[in-house]
């Protein structure tokens, strides 16, 4: 079984979790981690102390790759090759991982997330416009 942590500027990790509860019950679980309280290398170094807290694989969903969450993440992970950072977090995503994470290997489950998320930005409703 994985694990996955959002680690997310400000709230926004805490509503896409609390939002895809509502949507989603059950599933695996998933842990957030906002960059509100850490500065430099202390959220890589949360992030780190989060990966290492138990064995397996771990995903790592951060909302901006190029930003201090993604950059704090790769840090982190930079020397686990048991982990995945998904940049570009979205609510399909995070849905996507609660009812497949315990059902597919991690790399089949990064193909099924990214293709999730990619695929659910789109134009809604008068496609005839696009």
């Amino acid at each position: 079984m994985t694990r996955a942590l959002i680690l997310t500027h400000g709230k926004l990790g805490r509503a896409l979790l609390d939002s895809a509860a509502h949507i989603f019950r059950g599933g695996a679980e998933v842990d957030v981690l906002s960059n509100e309280d850490f500065c430099g290398s202390d959220l890589a170094g949360a992030v780190r102390a989060w990966a290492d807290a138990e064995e397996g694989p771990v995903f790592v969903f951060v909302d901006v790759g190029g930003g201090s969450c993604g950059i704090a993440a790769q840090l982190a992970l930079r020397d686990r090759p048991d982990s995945w950072i998904l940049g570009g977090v979205n609510l399909p995503m995070v849905l996507t991982y609660l009812g497949a994470a315990d059902q597919l290997e991690p790399v089949e489950l990064v193909s099924k997330l990214l293709d999730r998320a990619l695929n659910s930005v789109r134009l809604v409703g008068d496609e005839s416009r696009s």
